[in-house]
């Protein structure tokens, strides 16, 4: 995606109002957020905020710079979204299949998503991979009778760069 930005950002603590710092930070640069994703950090007790902005290089790596002058944050950095790798997940919850599942189980393994969970009233389904691989799978579901959807906000890591000789 052209322009987009993955702001990556680990604080030393799991406390609310670091998160709230985050935002309010985000809130008065106007930053436009494509996805966010917050899960536990790399040490005990941190967490992990990461953000896919719509920006150029250039601000995206301001905007790092603040974080890192934000009380609780150990570090924030920065990488072009074309320049690591991206995967999104999502649990779908849909009609029974009924006499259907055959079909279900076949679009399932056209995404390489699974059934995870099946009763009377519903089965879930996984599917993870990029935003565009995701919206394609939930394209294809949508004839088994989508109920609810819960998507993950993307979790993205840089390439790693070859060494030159």
């Amino acid at each position: 995606m052209s322009g987009a930005q993955v702001l990556s950002v680990v604080y030393d603590d799991d406390r609310p109002f670091t998160l709230t710092r985050a935002v309010g930070l985000l809130r008065r640069r106007n930053v436009s957020i494509r996805s966010l994703a917050l899960g536990p950090g790399p040490a005990d007790g941190s967490t992990q905020l990461q953000l896919v902005v719509q920006t150029d290089r250039d601000d995206a790596e301001r905007i790092a710079m603040l974080f890192q002058k934000v009380v609780g944050v150990q570090a924030a950095t920065t990488f072009a979204a074309d320049r690591g790798v991206a995967r999104e997940l999502v649990l779908a919850r849909l009609r029974p299949p009924g006499e259907r599942l055959g079909e279900l189980l076949d679009t399932l393994q056209l995404y390489r998503a699974a059934l995870i969970d099946e009763s009377a009233e519903a089965v879930i389904v996984e599917l993870a991979g990029e935003e565009a691989f995701v919206g394609s799978g939930l394209r294809a579901l949508e004839s088994f009778g989508i109920i609810e959807v819960a998507r993950s906000g993307r979790a993205a890591l840089e390439r790693q760069r070859e060494a030159t000789a």
